[in-house]
């Protein structure tokens, strides 16, 4: 079979376990969390504590203003802080709060229960296989960003 196949074959399954994935609480995300990108973004606060607007910006490759609009929302929920930065008062620095943080570990809990229950199908040795091949995917990926940065220098 052809590359472009696979990779049309790739997408397709790609696209049904993201639906599969979909919380099966009963509350949509998007009366949790408003979208995908607030959820990266927790996510993304939780690992970088106190980055700024611009930072979560470049993150999710959105404008400044962009994303400080959609953080409305999680300030809102109080889920985040926002405070100046003190070194400069121009950029905005953003955490999550611990309402934030124990919205964030449910909504990964959920995500992780689903994620076992599917791959509690599978056999072990394509469970085993999906993962090397996964972390192959992105150990290629991340060499190839580090190279092309180290070139851009």
């Amino acid at each position: 079979m052809e590359k472009q196949a696979l990779l049309q074959r790739f997408m397709t399954v790609s696209m049904k376990w993201g639906r599969i994935m979909k919380p099966s609480s009963g509350i949509s995300m998007e009366d949790k969390i408003a979208t995908f990108l607030q959820g990266h973004a927790l996510y993304y606060l939780r690992e970088n504590p106190l980055a700024s607007v611009g930072e979560l910006a470049s993150e999710l490759s959105m404008s400044s203003p962009a994303v400080a609009k959609f953080t409305d929302r999680l300030f809102d929920a109080g889920w985040i802080t926002r405070e100046n930065d003190p070194d400069d008062r121009r950029i905005i620095r953003l955490e999550l709060t611990q309402k934030g943080k124990e919205e964030l570990e449910q909504t990964l809990r959920q995500h992780f229960e689903k994620m076992s229950e599917i791959v509690s199908l599978m056999p072990a040795s394509d469970l085993k296989e999906l993962v090397r091949i996964m972390e192959n995917s992105v150990k290629a990926w991340e060499e190839k960003n580090e190279q092309s940065s180290s070139a851009n220098k």
